[in-house]
């Protein structure tokens, strides 16, 4: 997709007062700009992953692959309420399509 594979750790304090470090897979406009994580499971699930990156307060594109059946629907409203979206990435093309999937 020709982002540049993040290595940067974010520690943020969740809503829970839990301490979560997260290493997003890309980061679009610096650090402080959107976050972007990637995801080749069929299941996706609130994790404290999920709720470090809520915690940030920015921008969050999740991007699933096409065998991804299930977004949890506490993990589609996080990524939503971030004012971002959801993305389903197509290899043969190369490209990402929006995501419904929740």
């Amino acid at each position: 997709m020709g982002l540049e594979k993040n290595t940067q750790r974010i520690t943020e304090t969740t809503i829970n007062g839990a301490a979560v470090t997260i290493i997003p897979d890309a980061v679009v406009g610096g650090i402080k700009g959107t976050l972007v994580e990637f995801k080749n499971v069929i299941n996706i699930t609130d994790t404290s992953q999920f709720r470090g990156y809520a915690a940030t307060r920015q921008p969050i594109i999740l991007v699933v692959s096409p065998r991804t059946e299930m977004i949890s629907s506490t993990v589609a409203k996080m990524v939503r309420a971030s004012k971002s979206d959801m993305r389903i990435f197509n290899p043969a093309k190369n490209s990402c399509s929006t995501c419904t999937k929740s």
